[in-house]
């Protein structure tokens, strides 16, 4: 028989119960398919239990993981005052960088923390400047570190 044959013969001896072609020790393309069907089958419940069982806190943000849309204005939650120790910081109206700027922080500024939220993964606090009397938010990797930390310790919540 000619290679050609043999592909022939060996294709129309493939059924839906065949097991070893020619007694190669091959199990036919539909045996795999019913075997990979009942496993996923018996799988899928398994699956959906696990993914309702989720927590829904854990697929959505919690409060303190909130951005702060421009122009929000929050009270002091921190209390805590801090001669800024940067220079030329821009502040914003909310925490991002496309908010508009209302202000600018010197290395001599008097620095007001009243609390901080989360965007984008930074942390941002809102920060009154006590020298200009201006206000607005600041990314805390732009803030100097005290005691270990930059920006505000306390959540705004929003």
């Amino acid at each position: 028989m000619s290679p050609c044959h043999w592909g022939a013969v060996i294709a129309n001896s493939i059924t839906p119960d065949a097991g070893p072609v020619y007694g190669m020790g091959f199990p036919s393309r539909l045996n795999l398919g019913k075997k990979l069907k009942r496993q996923l089958t018996a799988l899928l419940p398994a699956v959906a239990a696990v993914a309702l069982t989720v927590p829904i806190g854990l697929a959505t943000a919690t409060p303190a993981a909130a951005a702060a849309p421009c122009g929000t204005v929050v009270s002091d939650r921190d209390g805590s005052s801090w001669v800024s120790g940067v220079d030329g910081v821009n502040m914003r109206s909310g925490s991002s960088t496309s908010c508009a700027i209302p202000g600018v922080i010197y290395a001599h500024h008097s620095l007001d923390y009243h609390c901080y939220t989360a965007q984008s993964g930074a942390t941002w606090t809102f920060i009154r400047n006590d020298t200009t009397d201006r206000q607005g938010w600041v990314r805390d990797d732009l803030l100097p570190v005290r005691d270990g930390v930059r920006g505000s310790r306390v959540s705004c919540n929003i």
